[in-house]
């Protein structure tokens, strides 16, 4: 006789112990189809995916992702990761206090490239931006910036820059060679953007200069794992393997040079 998996306790622990977060759903940039299916250096997307939809709130379950038994390359990748547990229906409580149990969005709509933030929880993290090129930050919930740097130089906020925060998903009119206002172009800028002031020191166009900031804990989806479970009880949760989402070169893969 098969184990039942029993669901409703599994969903009050999560409310219970889960931990508060924000999901970022991704698309795929069309950059990929013209570059051989590989993101394009000169898109403005965060390595073939845009998040232009409101994050979804709810509470899940964070654990550490094993690293046993994984080849080198892959486990120094995914250091500092975690495994994202979501259950197929969430617990909220109705005005006497009742439990009422609906089905989770994020359970059907999570997918490879999507991002999960962990709410109050900050951490220093750090980007390269290009002047001129990308003078935004790809993190969402940018708390403050700490510094930038361009080798031993450090600018100094309100003299050579200014930090405007925005939200993860807006867009901008952008008028196109005949000056058509009707047309719209989706430019999506994450956790706010670096605007150089005249007057002030700034790294010359094109040149690359880094940015250490606070946000809060955020995730990538590298790994669908849902399907890894023995058994085919509906009710079951599914298990996502996320890495810390950082600066890194995504168009090489580290499983590319591994020796078997």
């Amino acid at each position: 006789m098969s184990a039942i998996f029993n669901h409703i306790g599994f969903y009050d622990h999560i409310y219970k112990f889960g931990c508060d977060v924000k999901y970022y759903q991704a698309t795929l940039c069309n950059c990929i189809a013209s570059n051989n299916g590989h993101p394009s250096p000169t898109c403005d997307c965060y390595y073939g995916y845009r998040y232009g939809i409101a994050p979804i709130e709810g509470k899940l379950q964070r654990t550490q992702v094993n690293l046993k038994g994984m080849p080198e390359q892959m486990a120094m990748m995914l250091q500092g990761g975690c495994q994202i547990t979501v259950p197929k229906q969430t617990k909220t409580l109705d005005v006497n206090g009742n439990s009422v149990y609906t089905d989770c969005d994020i359970f059907h709509l999570a997918n490879i490239g999507d991002v999960f933030v962990i709410k109050n929880r900050h951490r220093r993290d750090r980007d390269i931006l290009q002047k001129g090129v990308r003078d935004y930050l790809h993190a969402f919930d940018v708390q403050e910036i700490y510094s930038i740097t361009n080798g031993t130089i450090t600018y100094i906020e309100g003299t050579d820059f200014e930090f405007v925060k925005k939200d993860a998903y807006w867009s901008i009119p952008v008028n196109d060679a005949e000056d058509d206002m009707d047309l719209i172009k989706n430019k999506l800028f994450f956790g706010g953007e670096i605007i150089w002031l005249s007057g002030g020191s700034a790294p010359a166009t094109n040149e690359h200069y880094t940015v250490e900031f606070k946000s809060e804990y955020q995730y990538i989806i590298w790994d669908d794992l849902s399907k890894d479970r023995g058994g085919d009880d509906d009710d079951l949760p599914k298990r996502f393997t996320c890495r810390l989402r950082q600066y890194i070169n995504f168009n090489i893969n580290p499983l590319d040079s591994l020796t078997i």
